[in-house]
């Protein structure tokens, strides 16, 4: 396939990118593929940063170069400024090619590429402000930058700006300038609407002010633009200047989109060991551990004994997932779908089917269980599916419906879990619905990136499992108290048979705290005429629930 290597500049080289001119030099397929994946991989990273830090600020910086720099042979390649010539034709051709094989993977669908803009704007706005903080030749770099990208933004006159100084100062109260020697562009509004939200410029007459130092949100801006309809109009175009490569490259580009990057959990040992048929039941029943899609599934199957093709695959391949072997899992459809269907029309209709998933029949291929991006990007179910995200597909009153309907996720959270349907993300609902489920704390589940239906069984079962071996709720704090301590109560003490293993020593005994709070306060020291019944019930408690 042909792509161009970027012309060797006599000046110093510029990193930044904002690809105007698609590359058209001849590269191999095998290194088309790796460069695509590797920019995958950078996308998914800025996207998982993105969940856990606010962006442009210091945490967000250091954890992106953190996580960058583990993508071997590529993440440097943005996180170096123009003032690191290291290897800096290469990574610029590698940084051109890579952006402009994923714009022809990613604008075959709406949902595509707003996904892709988003992540590649992120990625453009922080190698801005690195470039622009870290370089050595910050201002040169990206004075130049501007003028190669014909990005001319209109000063704000002298006199203007003696006439507006005091609403600039109160427009821009927060930026933390010198208003007197900055500079400010004069811009239309709808160019800087992060900075509007914000409240850090001063509008007048429909133009925004702009500081000198927010000049990244104009950038941004119309980086945004510029790749948002290059994407629309590739989108309009592709079928046509791609169809002599339908052989080679568009089966490439066509899985590249719904490429998976995490585990394979077609391969991955199961975290729950072997999976029995009998124990899917109490899987879906255990709340939050099956993800919505899934939960959804297992639900339409009890009740109808059945799931279209779509829905099988889709839940077969999960369940497979998770630990169920091939015998196991026709003798779980086979009970599910009767008594609608008996053995031999079992057998005849859809055993075929389970035993390809697994790969034993047909062409053998060992099938991997869907992705998220996959089960979103994928076919809308109709009536009578049940396949999908249901944050993706599901009408978004008829989505609140369902979760309040469970009882057990508040109102803040469902709104919250709409919400980022509404916007889109997908990933981020699933989180919060995991967090509703479990009853985490957002700091619980700061880390976490839904990607995969596999991956959240397994967060789940891990935060269940650890909650189980680490309760929180009515939590046994051991402490010591002493028995002898020379008063009358003594002689009761050794009349009592102490031999039992609670008592640590003949000074001191182990008392859980649950215990010792269900007894009544100063038992030890009471010298009431109950003194003997009262600690024989004492030490009987004890003996059944002592640490």
């Amino acid at each position: 396939m042909e792509f161009k290597s970027p012309a060797v500049t006599k000046h110093k080289l510029i990193r930044l990118q904002f690809y105007s001119c698609p590359p058209s030099d001849i590269i191999e397929l095998n290194e088309l593929e790796d460069y695509a994946v590797h920019r995958i991989r950078v996308l998914k990273c800025v996207e998982a940063v993105g969940q856990d830090c606010i962006r442009g600020t210091k945490d967000y910086d250091d954890k992106m170069v953190t996580e960058l720099t583990k993508i071997s042979g590529f993440g440097k390649i943005f996180t170096s400024s123009s003032s690191s010539l290291k290897n800096a034709q290469e990574d610029i051709h590698k940084d051109i090619v890579s952006h402009f094989i994923l714009q022809v993977a990613y604008c075959r669908s709406e949902d595509l590429r707003r996904w892709f803009v988003q992540q590649e704007v992120d990625l453009f706005r922080f190698r801005f402000l690195n470039e622009r903080n870290n370089s050595a030749f910050g201002s040169e770099v990206i004075s130049r930058f501007l003028h190669e990208n014909h990005l001319h933004f209109t000063l704000m006159s002298d006199s203007e700006r003696t006439n507006l100084l005091n609403h600039l100062i109160a427009g821009t109260a927060t930026a933390g300038i010198d208003h007197n020697t900055t500079a400010f562009y004069k811009v239309h509004f709808t160019e800087v609407p992060d900075l509007i939200r914000s409240r850090r410029v001063f509008v007048q007459g429909g133009y925004a002010f702009v500081p000198e130092p927010d000049l990244v949100s104009l950038v941004v801006s119309c980086f945004r633009t510029s790749l948002s309809r290059n994407l629309a109009h590739l989108g309009l175009t592709l079928c046509s200047r791609i169809a002599c490569e339908e052989n080679r490259v568009l089966p490439l580009l066509s899985s590249l989109s719904n490429r998976y990057l995490g585990e394979d959990y077609s391969t991955k040992a199961p975290v729950i060991g072997l999976v029995k048929a009998d124990d899917i039941d109490g899987f879906s029943r255990q709340p939050g551990l099956f993800p919505p899609c899934m939960a959804q599934l297992h639900e339409a199957l009890k009740i109808h004994h059945h799931l279209r093709h779509s829905g099988r695959m889709q839940y077969c391949l999960f369940l497979k997932g998770i630990g169920l072997p091939l015998e196991e899992s026709l003798k779980f459809w086979r009970k599910s779908f009767s008594p609608k269907y008996d053995n031999d029309q079992f057998n005849k209709a859809y055993a075929y089917n389970i035993r390809h998933n697994y790969g034993k029949e047909g062409k053998r291929a060992d099938y991997t269980p869907y992705s998220c991006i996959r089960i979103v990007s994928g076919s809308a179910p109709g009536a009578g599916d049940y396949h999908g995200c249901p944050f993706r597909h599901m009408d978004p009153e008829l989505l609140r419906q369902r979760l309040l309907s469970g009882g057990r996720l508040s109102l803040d959270i469902v709104e919250t879990i709409v919400q980022r349907a509404k916007e889109r993300l997908y990933h981020l609902s699933c989180r919060e619905y995991l967090r509703g489920m479990l009853k985490l704390s957002v700091d619980d589940i700061s880390g976490i990136t839904i990607h995969h239906p596999n991956q959240y069984f397994e967060e789940a079962r891990k935060i269940i499992q650890g909650n189980k071996n680490n309760p929180t709720v009515d939590k046994i704090h051991v402490k010591k108290v002493k028995l002898y301590n020379g008063d009358d109560d003594d002689r009761l003490l050794q009349a009592i048979d102490i031999s039992d293993a609670s008592f640590t020593s003949s000074n001191e005994i182990t008392v859980s705290r649950r215990s010792f709070l269900s007894s009544p306060n100063n038992l030890i020291y009471d010298a009431t005429k109950n003194r003997i019944a009262k600690l024989n019930v004492f030490i009987r408690n004890k003996r059944s629930n002592i640490e």
